[in-house]
């Protein structure tokens, strides 16, 4: 068994594995109603976990913790006031809403502005009075909150600038009827520390409510009903989406979770790394840096490219969350290149000749099975050619650098089936200067069906094509099949 086969056999069978793997497949609503990255249904959450009158019963403490990590935000002591500010990180202070908290609340209701009423719409809206004790006085201040809640989507136009000038027009039309101070709070919630367009809003994650705000109102007693809502949020920010856009960046991850990664990451030492390779090939290198990549990209055999693909595909949630974590500083760059699954999988359509003869009629090709059919099709039109003559049209040196690299001078070897090993399969010898000698099955690296093999020299003779065809080298095969200007054509399918 070599060393892929068995670091893969001994990481599936860890028990930090089965328990990630076992806690990304459990079901839960937000992804059973395809919810998990929905900002309206977030922002309902936290309307419901924040309000005192909420079925939790746990009164105001979920905004108390709420307004504790605002504190310590930016703007945070300003607004509060050194008094207050000390208060309010202690929790030494009297609580009441004086507006409920909604949910799109239209900025129309806080302004006389028609047209904003027509449009735009706040995440989360509330405004909290605050009694307190200062100088052995009683003191109340009141703060309007807005929450613009950013998961996906970016910033509108202004939209946050509007929604600060909303603010000040509520406390200029509420001061005097209430006889309050006030203090506005603006806060822009996303999972990566996005900044808002106005200055005067503060920036919070979804780690830091999950640390701050989730994580302590877990450990609270609540009916098991309401305990079992909260533990499924927490589940549904770190586990991977599968919604329709597949992105599988987490919003948050619990420290439960933190410890079973850090645990897989460890046990799979190289091997999550290799997956990504073997998965998204050269798309790696900006994150790895182009030596890491280059020694990852000597997978000793196809077979083991293969399996590793394969692994990936059976468990990607869990690798996924591993390699987020394992590159936390480039979260952005995974983000996109696990987005809408960028693996290539385009396929194709080949054709050649004056009347646009498709090689394999009514098939959608993929890269391996296109290049199968370019060497058809110019065989097609080259009826005589023998296989010198191929390999020379087709020099692997210049073309598929997997294999010139690796394990063989040319992308055709002849067809001889009477010679066989016992395993019933062709055997051919490495010719990659650092494999000489070596022995390999042809089954592992060359199409051999009866509809695959090249008919050469009018078909007296039979030659196999490699079949292992990487983003990179399917581009060089189709930039040398322009130059040689054949009339063979390669379309690109839905």
């Amino acid at each position: 068994m070599n060393s892929i086969n068995q670091s893969a056999l001994a990481l599936l069978s860890s028990k930090p594995f089965q328990e990630l793997s076992a806690f990304y497949k459990q079901t839960t609503l937000f992804n059973v109603i395809g919810a998990e990255r929905s900002e309206n249904r977030h922002s309902a959450f936290l309307r419901w976990l924040l309000s005192p009158d909420s079925s939790h019963g746990l009164g105001t403490e979920p905004l108390k913790l709420f307004l504790r990590l605002i504190a310590t935000l930016k703007w945070g002591q300003q607004t509060f006031g050194d008094v207050l500010y000390r208060k309010v990180l202690a929790g030494n202070y009297e609580l009441e809403l004086l507006e409920p908290i909604e949910v799109e609340k239209s900025v129309g209701k806080l302004e006389t502005s028609e047209k904003a009423a027509n449009k735009d719409r706040i995440d989360l809206w509330t405004v909290v009075c605050l009694t307190y004790e200062e100088g052995g006085e009683e003191k109340k201040h009141a703060f309007p909150i807005v929450v613009e809640n950013k998961i996906y989507s970016k910033e509108g136009k202004d939209q946050t600038n509007k929604y600060y000038a909303a603010m000040i027009n509520y406390i200029d039309a509420k001061k005097e009827e209430t006889k309050l101070d006030y203090s506005p709070i603006g806060l822009f919630l996303s999972p990566d520390n996005q900044s808002a367009g106005c200055d005067q809003f503060a920036d919070m994650t979804y780690q830091q409510l999950l640390d701050h705000v989730l994580t302590p109102i877990s450990f609270m007693p609540m009916p098991a009903a309401e305990y079992s809502f909260v533990e499924t949020y927490i589940h549904n920010l770190g586990r991977p989406s599968d919604n329709s856009n597949h992105d599988y960046m987490p919003l948050a991850i619990s420290q439960e979770e933190k410890q079973l990664i850090g645990e897989v990451q460890q046990q799979a030492g190289e091997l999550i790394d290799e997956m990504l390779v073997a998965v998204y090939g050269s798309k790696m290198s900006p994150i790895f840096g182009k030596e890491q990549f280059k020694e990852l990209d000597k997978v000793d055999e196809e077979r083991d490219q293969r399996l590793l693909q394969e692994l990936w595909d059976a468990n990607e949630d869990v690798f996924k969350a591993v390699a987020y974590q394992k590159y936390a500083d480039k979260k952005k760059n995974l983000a996109k290149l696990f987005k809408g699954n960028n693996r290539d999988t385009t396929k194709y359509r080949v054709c050649y000749g004056t009347e646009n003869k498709e090689v394999f009629p009514g098939k959608r090709l993929s890269k391996a099975m296109a290049a199968c059919a370019i060497f058809k099709a110019y065989l097609a039109l080259h009826p005589k050619t023998k296989l010198k003559e191929l390999c020379k049209a087709f020099p692997c040196k210049d073309i598929n650098a997997y294999y010139y690299d690796n394990y063989y001078a040319d992308l055709f070897y002849p067809y001889l089936p009477d010679q066989v090993d016992d395993n019933g399969a062709q055997c051919l010898v490495f010719t990659a200067e650092k494999r000489k000698g070596v022995k390999s099955l042809a089954c592992w690296d060359f199409y051999m069906n009866d509809n695959q093999l090249l008919p050469l020299a009018n078909g007296t003779e039979k030659a196999m094509c490699v079949k292992m065809w990487r983003r990179n080298d399917f581009d060089r095969l189709i930039d040398h099949l322009e130059k040689m200007n054949e009339a063979i054509t390669v379309e690109e399918c839905l």
